[in-house]
This record gives structure tokens, C-alpha cells and sequence, in this order.
């Protein structure tokens, strides 16, 4: 899909928070 590629890249690139990760997360739940 392409929201999980999205999350991998951006986990790859940025440093990766716990904070940001779990945020996401969280989103991509919600939908």
C-alpha cells in the first residue's frame, strides 16, 4: 500500500521518534 510505504520511507529518512512513530501510528489507525 501506499500509506505504509510512505510510513517506511519517512522512518528510514528521519531519525524516528518514538514520539512521531507512535503518532503516526495512532493515525493510521483512525483512518
Amino acid at each position: 500500500m501506499i500509506l505504509k510505504r510512505k510510513k517506511l520511507q519517512l522512518v528510514a529518512i528521519g531519525p524516528g521518534p518514538a514520539a512521531y512513530s507512535m503518532k503516526l501510528a495512532a493515525l493510521l489507525k483512525k483512518h
